[in-house]
């Protein structure tokens, strides 16, 4: 739901920081994570510079590195 939300308010405004962060977030919360990245790869530079944007896309970068607890050596 959260995500369909995002989406309509980047359609009106996609560049306010606070609504493409929050669908990356959106998309993070669904295990989206190559998608939020794909999304933030493709943002002007205005944009990826707002801390709000900084801030979702190092959560993006860590989910994407993140390796399942199952897979860590003991």
């Amino acid at each position: 739901r959260a995500l369909a939300i995002f989406d309509q308010i980047v359609e009106m405004a996609p560049e306010f920081p606070g609504a493409v962060a929050g669908r990356a977030r959106s998309l993070l919360a669904l295990g989206r994570a190559e998608e939020a990245a794909a999304m933030l790869a493709n943002l002007p530079d205005e944009l990826v510079k707002h801390p709000e944007v900084t801030r979702t896309a190092a959560a993006v970068e860590l989910a994407s590195n993140a390796v399942p607890a199952g897979e860590l050596d003991a």
